[in-house]
């Protein structure tokens, strides 16, 4: 055959293949995979297709733990994982500040005398960082997530971003491996994929991807931080389960979910199906890695927000025991109390931010020094007579009028059993002091009258877990103004109580920063003088609706 007579059938040949229906529909196919991405502030995502998997891990593996029970899992939906843990660099673009001004003062290098002040743009340093962002507790890791997916450009896409779950977490390390680790049981490999105690002489976090990835191209699941999850820690299931997302809080209300192992781990903490349990808050050793997928179903919580960005919860009416045998005096007898109506309550104490769209003045400042933090999402801390003229200043504003809301302080009645959320325990999560600090900003010292500031200092809002309802440091940080006057309670039933018409002390609620545990739970009551100067409760609204 000739050169020319050659090339012709082979051209054919090829046009042939390429023209047939069913490579046309494979090429179809391969295009519609999801593909890797890169968002907007550069964190790579990398696809994991829906699946099944055996979770958990046998008795013969090698560091097995009993909690870590076989079971098969059914994830239905494809996500993305994120391909790294998210960088200094990633969370400063998201929740801070990039530049800062600073005032410098140039000055004669021979006389010593200041010639001029200049302003100067100081890069915040972490914008250079290949360091995993640690140091953040598991309510800033979901706030990061949030915040990203409100990026102009994430919102524009479409994108939705949250903490994996834990089971989206096993299954993306496993890779479709079923050994101890993505790439087997041999942990003298170890080294070649995470940084763990055998290989991190510095007890610090490395920078991002420097060992290899798993073969779904995910980096450092074994090692470098630990990450949190989405859900609470608790048993297993045996049974099969489809997109799992963990127990409800009031069956383990204490702990939360990391994977991955860190810098100081061990090697049998470093295996894909590892489970660490802490609580919510804080360390250096743990991290964050987004997942952007789908939703996951939310809890049963009907929220509204008016014109000044306050976010609020509805109460549903019921009843609850109120009261409490284990506290003080004031807090006996126990009596059953009805809640007729619903009612929204805010999420937060007002924040100083709040405050100011509404009443534009700064009273903590000169009424409580420093016991008074400056800043807008700290709370307001203010006078009796003050928060009752901010319910009613808001009240008039123009939006809530139309959207037929009036605001008010909450009785103590409906303070409780909000903070309650269904619980008759010492507190919204049980009877565990251990685990207050989890829900809570209140000092673990004896407070002293003209002492000095107490350890645990004011903070800001929504920077603990919530309740049941969804509501924030109803534990802690101030205590919270409620409309009635102090009075001892009666043993009788009552609906919707008010208080006494009239009083010497108004009633404060929830303890504060500067509050032992004792002081923090959910029955305490804190009678106060409302004339009384240094008293420093916050306080947060409530709004029922006028509108039909």
């Amino acid at each position: 055959m000739k050169n020319s007579e050659w090339f012709s059938w082979l051209s054919g040949l090829l046009l042939l293949i390429f023209a047939s229906p069913d490579i046309a529909l494979c090429q179809d196919a391969i295009s519609d995979q999801p593909q890797a991405i890169t968002n907007s502030i550069g964190i790579k995502l990398v696809p994991i297709p829906a699946g099944r998997f055996t979770m958990g891990s046998p008795a013969s593996e090698r560091g097995s733990q009993e909690d870590e029970v076989l079971h098969k899992v059914d994830l239905t939906q494809t996500y993305h994982m994120g391909a790294t843990e998210v960088t200094e660099h990633q969370w400063a673009m998201v929740m801070e500040e990039p530049f800062r001004t600073e005032v410098v003062e140039i000055r004669d290098p021979e006389t010593k005398r200041l010639v001029k002040k200049e302003e100067r743009q100081i890069k915040n340093p972490k914008l250079d960082s290949q360091l995993p962002m640690t140091g953040i507790s598991w309510v800033q890791a979901m706030d990061f997530c949030k915040r990203l997916g409100q990026l102009p450009e994430e919102k524009k896409e479409g994108r939705n971003y949250r903490l994996p779950t834990e089971a989206e977490w096993e299954y993306a390390c496993r890779a479709e491996s079923s050994t101890a680790y993505s790439y087997g049981d041999d942990t003298s490999v170890l080294s070649e994929y995470a940084w763990y105690a055998g290989n991190s002489r510095e007890a610090k976090p490395k920078p991002i991807a420097q060992k290899r990835a798993n073969t779904w191209g995910l980096y450092d699941m074994h090692g470098n931080v630990a990450e949190w999850c989405h859900e609470y820690y608790g048993e297993y299931s045996e049974d099969l389960v489809s997109d799992p997302v963990g127990p409800k809080r009031k069956s383990v209300p204490c702990k939360r979910l990391v994977r991955g192992g860190f810098f100081q781990s061990k090697e049998s903490q470093c295996r894909s199906s590892w489970r660490g349990q802490v609580q919510g808050l804080a360390q250096p050793t743990i991290g964050l890695r987004v997942l952007m997928g789908a939703r996951l179903p939310e809890r049963e919580i009907e929220y509204a927000e008016n014109g000044i960005g306050q976010r609020f919860v509805k109460i549903n009416a019921g009843r609850f025991m109120m009261g409490s045998e284990n506290v003080d005096d004031e807090e006996i007898p126990v009596h059953e109390v009805v809640i007729s109506r619903s009612y929204f309550m805010a999420e937060t104490e007002v924040t100083q931010a709040q405050w100011k769209v509404v009443a534009d003045s700064e009273p903590w400042k000169s009424q409580y020094g420093a016991f008074a933090t400056d800043g807008p999402e700290y709370p307001a801390m203010v006078s009796w007579t003050a928060a009752v003229n901010y319910c009613q200043q808001l009240s008039e504003r123009p939006e809530e009028k139309a959207a037929g809301r009036v605001y008010r302080l909450p009785t103590e009645a409906e303070w409780e059993y909000a903070c309650r959320a269904g619980t008759q325990t010492n507190y919204c999560f049980g009877d565990d002091a251990s685990v207050l600090a989890d829900f809570a900003w209140y000092s673990d010292k004896e407070w002293v009258i003209g002492g000095k500031k107490s350890a645990s200092d004011l903070s800001k809002v929504a920077h603990r877990q919530p309740n049941q309802f969804g509501l924030f440091d109803m534990h802690g940080n101030v205590d919270e103004w409620c409309s009635d006057w102090f009075a001892a309670y009666g043993p009788a039933k009552t609906v919707d109580p008010t208080g006494p018409v009239t009083g010497l002390e108004r009633i404060a609620r929830g303890g504060s920063f500067c509050s032992t545990q004792h002081a923090c739970q959910s029955a305490y009551r804190n009678p106060i003088n409302p004339n009384l100067d240094g008293a420093k409760p916050g306080f947060r609204v409530v709004f029922t609706s006028t509108s039909k």
